[in-house]
């Protein structure tokens, strides 16, 4: 048996429509607004992996900061070590 909204298929009898339409009518109504709640539902489970998604981005992101920041010093003291050599090399 599907599941009808009382209210709606009142409202058709009441205007005047016959029983067997008001009751598909009201029957068609109902079965969007499950399909509106199950939608619903849906985007809620969406949301939760989005927010999930991103919090673990974050975290990844965060991580390779610290590593770039390592990458850059470790340059600076190849940099260093070179213009040493040079110096020792040219000046010496």
């Amino acid at each position: 048996m599907t599941t009808i909204i009382s209210e709606v298929y009142d409202a058709f009898k009441e205007a005047g429509v016959s029983e067997e339409k008001a009751r598909a009518a009201a029957s068609a109504i109902a079965d969007f607004s499950g399909r509106f709640d199950r939608i619903d539902s849906e985007l809620k489970d969406l949301k939760g992996e989005i927010k999930n998604t991103r919090t673990d981005l974050e975290a990844d992101i965060k991580i390779l900061r610290a590593e770039i920041n390592v990458i850059k010093w470790m340059i600076g003291f190849v940099i260093a070590g070179i213009i040493g050599m040079l110096i020792k090399a040219f000046a010496g």
